[in-house]
């Protein structure tokens, strides 16, 4: 399982590692577990950290996961930084699930350091 899922010391917010090959099938998975957590805790801030993921899944796999939170019933106060570096193989694919999101009025950001990531997610509170 190329991913963990934990909520911050803080409770404030779902903290989600990618790391290594994620697949089609770890990116469901993944999905499933941050949706576990929403219900269990009403927190719908996450934050992704990209940085150690080597993008597997496809485009279409995209597509899936960002229409499954309409069945998951996200809120559309659901907010999402995601980290990624700039030379990453898969940037690409990141920035193409952030427009998706976008599109469907999911508030869904990219960031290169986590420190600017977690001052936008959590901006949100206040």
């Amino acid at each position: 399982m190329p991913y963990k899922i934990a909520v911050s010391e803080n409770r404030d917010y779902v903290l989600l590692d990618y790391f290594g090959n994620v697949s089609r099938d770890d990116l469901a998975g993944s999905i499933s577990g941050c949706k576990k957590l929403y219900v269990e805790t009403g927190i719908s801030l996450f934050l992704a950290d990209c940085t150690q993921m080597i993008a597997e899944h496809s485009i279409l796999d995209i597509f899936s996961k960002v229409d499954s939170f309409q069945s998951l019933e996200m809120k559309k106060d659901f907010r999402e930084a995601i980290i990624i570096s700039k030379d990453s193989e898969s940037k690409d694919k990141v920035n193409f699930y952030e427009t998706a999101c976008l599109n469907r009025g999911y508030n869904v950001r990219i960031f290169e350091n986590k420190e600017e990531a977690v001052a936008w997610l959590l901006g949100s509170k206040h």
